[in-house]
């Protein structure tokens, strides 16, 4: 996951559902002067993230199973993610929604809200998330006094070059994050970087960001228009960092508000057999995945299938050994690749194991179809309607797929984070 940090704060607990309003105050007149400043920093919030017990629980018991040291699956985790976010309005301007990372957010199904050091929202549902351009959409109560937060805007207008921008949010310092508002230029308003096949622009500036910045706002100059998503530090360059623009987040934003809902139930049988297909397509050709395949294979399909599939990957056995008295064979002892092992240390260390695994256990199933020869037919077609009219009894939807080999294999989808993602495969 994202940078990892320890509270030693005793926080108060509101639920992301409900409980009461905090406090409000009294609005300021219309004459009073509005300290910029520390409108901005109401409008940032920490945000903080862990697995599901579930998922943790999974991944412990595969590491148990397999033959990688155990350290990998109690200590070696790391299960808890931090960054920062901000508030924006509805796309009906009816309600609040916090604006964030994906990789902030990670896989949780709801995070933590911490408006200062006495008071958070606790259990708030993450509503969407784009792996594309590593945005995320949480919930917020309905209760939230609009008084005890400022509420950004998301600019319309066009970012230039030379522009004076403002980076605002909670970097680490030490075990803990520390409030900063930075200041610097925009240096290149369309830079584009391409990953895994999937080309992104986003607004390179030099207004400083350190971990834990990460979903913070980058605002125009003494204002709450939000021109961007602080989200990558160009490591091999000093006072370089780049922001997702926000006419992206506006465009995620309408995604995550038109999410059919689960009793519409023609809309999410075709949204469940659109995940489907673009993941068997893509396993169907084999290779590297992209990045919007990789992230339709749910975490809970990791922490059950991720470590084994690196062993079936790295591990492979020494020669037999034959007693030379009795004749006896036994089998070679397994033997871990160095090298590979090292990558998945390395991995761990940096804290999203569960990343480095996904593709693996992506390249899992890519092997398996191989050795049944493949796919036949439209493995998609056969979603089981029963399933989706009893998904909130269930958690899950089955999806037919038969073989060339004549066996069948059943996917079970899950809705998580605004998508039906691949949470079994059997």
């Amino acid at each position: 996951m994202a940078s990892r940090l320890a509270f030693g704060l005793v926080l108060v607990l509101m639920g992301c559902g409900g409980g009461a309003p905090l406090p409000e105050t009294k609005e300021p007149s219309a004459a009073a002067k509005v300290n910029v400043p520390e409108m901005q920093r109401k409008a940032t919030v920490r945000v903080k993230a862990e697995l599901p017990e579930d998922v943790k629980t999974a991944f412990v018991e595969t590491v148990k199973k397999s033959r990688l040291p155990d350290a990998m699956g109690t200590a070696g985790v790391g299960w808890t993610s931090t960054g920062s976010g901000f508030f924006l309005k509805t796309p009906d301007g009816k309600g609040l929604v916090l604006i964030t990372n994906r990789h902030v957010v990670d896989s949780a199904p709801k995070v933590t809200i911490i408006l200062d050091e006495h008071t958070s929202l606790n259990d708030c549902e993450v509503l969407y998330v784009d792996d594309k351009y590593d945005v995320a959409v949480v919930k917020v109560p309905e209760s939230l006094a609009t008084s005890a937060i400022a509420v950004a805007t998301l600019s319309d207008g066009t970012t230039k070059n030379d522009e004076a921008v403002q980076a605002s949010g909670y970097p680490r310092v030490g075990d803990q994050q520390s409030y900063r508002l930075t200041s610097g230029t925009i240096s290149n308003a369309d830079f584009s970087v391409t990953v895994r096949g999937h080309k992104s622009s986003f607004l390179q500036h030099t207004a400083a960001i350190d971990p834990g910045n990460s979903g913070g706002p980058l605002f125009r100059k003494d204002s709450l228009d939000v021109i961007g998503i602080n989200t990558l530090t160009m490591r091999s360059n000093d006072n370089l960092y780049s922001a997702v623009p926000a006419a992206t987040v506006k465009g995620v934003l309408d995604r995550a508000f038109n999410v059919p809902s689960k009793t519409d139930v023609k809309a999410t049988i075709k949204q469940i057999q659109g995940s489907c297909k673009e993941l068997t397509d893509e396993l169907s050709i084999g290779g590297e995945p992209p990045i919007s395949t990789v992230s339709l294979v749910s975490d809970r399909l990791v922490a059950e299938r991720g470590v084994p599939t690196w062993e079936l990957r790295y591990i492979e056995n020494e020669p037999p050994q034959r007693n030379e008295e009795t004749g006896e064979i036994t089998p070679g002892k397994p033997k871990v690749n160095e090298e590979a092992f090292g990558e998945l240390v390395s991995a761990v260390k940096k804290g999203d194991v569960m990343e480095h695994l996904r593709g693996l256990t992506f390249a899992y199933l890519y092997v398996d179809l191989k050795r049944q020869k493949g796919i036949t037919g439209d493995p998609c077609s056969r979603v089981v309607e029963k399933d989706v009219r009893d998904y909130d009894d269930r958690g899950f939807v089955r999806v037919g797929m038969d073989l060339g080999s004549g066996e069948r294999r059943t996917m079970r989808f899950r809705f998580e984070q605004g998508h039906w993602r691949l949470a079994g495969y059997e």
